[in-house]
């Protein structure tokens, strides 16, 4: 593990207690915190042996680890999609891994906000409707925004925020735009409605180096302004100044008895 911040931080010291990294400041659980999780897939030897891992309230943290090493599977997990075979993951002070599948559903569209490496658009849609889509699945996100007008505004902003203040391309389809236009949706469809918690998944890695540090310092003044929380998973460790802490997923496993890296 690397201590975070050696160089250009985006703005907020990290919270930092005697409890460790990612303990909180004030006392106040963690925004993520994995406690003796153990995942395998069917018929696989363990994957994923975590002893502790946590993320405080408004922490920027970056996880590193080689391809394969189980970045997307621990974010699955973090974001309830999987289910640990033992263990606990907590969310905002809340126990996520004994819910059920439809309960996990229900916390995860509430809470979290997803940014994937392959963005996950819907290719059918314009612009501003793959924005507005978790305001579809969640009251909680939709009642954080206020009404249909609001809704719209928010999303325009976001946008705007992001970088894309044309509004000509407002309604036009995702798939008429570049990738480095598609990554701003994904993102700004991510943080509407001020989810405590950002995931995200390798969303850099189809840009040139110049246009990642961009794209990651507009995600994290965003970040910084809504107070959420950004767990940003990533083989490339350029990018890892610009955060809080950097932790290594390889270091996080083997501390527990996990396997061994490839």
């Amino acid at each position: 593990m690397t201590a975070g911040g050696q160089a250009a931080r985006s703005g907020v010291e990290p919270a930092r207690a005697a409890g460790g990294p990612g303990a909180a400041a004030d006392g106040t659980s963690p925004a993520i915190e994995v406690s003796d999780l153990v995942f395998a897939w069917p018929g696989k030897p363990p994957l994923l042996r975590i002893e502790r891992f946590a993320v405080a309230r408004g922490e920027r943290v970056f996880l590193r680890g080689p391809s394969g090493s189980g970045k997307s599977t621990l974010l699955g997990l973090v974001g309830g999609v999987l289910a640990p075979a033992s263990g606990s993951v907590r969310l905002l002070g809340s126990e996520v891994s004994t819910l059920s599948a439809a309960a996990r559903d229900r916390f995860r569209g509430e809470h979290l906000g997803f940014v994937f490496q392959m963005f996950n658009l819907i290719p059918y849609l314009g612009v501003l409707q793959n924005v507005m889509l978790p305001a579809l699945f969640s009251a909680g996100r939709a009642t954080r925004i206020g009404g249909p007008a609001a809704l719209r505004a928010e999303a325009v902003r976001l946008l705007a925020a992001l970088g894309l203040s044309d509004r000509s391309m407002l309604e036009r389809e995702v798939t008429q735009l570049s990738i480095g236009q598609q990554q701003r949706v994904a993102a700004a469809r991510a943080l509407l409605g001020r989810p405590e918690i950002i995931v995200a998944d390798e969303p850099t890695s189809s840009l040139d180096h110049d246009a990642r540090e961009n794209f990651l310092r507009l995600l994290m003044d965003e970040c910084r302004a809504q107070g959420s929380t950004l767990l940003f998973v990533s083989h490339d460790t350029s990018l890892g100044p610009l955060f809080d802490r950097i932790e290594s997923l390889t270091e996080l496993n083997r501390r527990a008895g996990g396997p061994a890296p490839a």
